[in-house]
């Protein structure tokens, strides 16, 4: 892969703009390919987009119950040292004043 990368890299490498060529008609016709394996398939890109869409949704409701989680947690792991360390102070307050 090193060789491939300072072969185009290399300006006095006379074949540099044909292997260019060459790897982006190869990109080009698997992207054509895939593309239409995908229509073949029958699914159609705007049901894939709505999918998409889906899942971003989707994500951002994990996202959220997940951050809920963490704050439930926290509060579980640190709330009962807090309320007695309040507590204490709110005692040692009602004594000294």
């Amino acid at each position: 892969a090193a060789k491939e990368v300072k072969e185009f890299v290399d300006p006095s490498s006379r074949s540099n703009a044909t292997k260019l060529n060459s790897d982006l008609a190869d990109i080009q016709s698997i992207m054509k390919k895939n593309i239409q394996e995908v229509l073949n398939r029958g699914e159609k890109l705007d049901h894939v987009s709505n999918m998409s869409s889906n899942l971003v949704a989707e994500s951002k409701k994990f996202k959220w119950g997940a951050k809920q989680l963490s704050f439930q947690a926290l509060l579980n792991q640190y709330g009962p040292v807090a309320a007695i360390v309040v507590f204490l102070l709110f005692v040692l307050y009602w004594k000294l004043f």
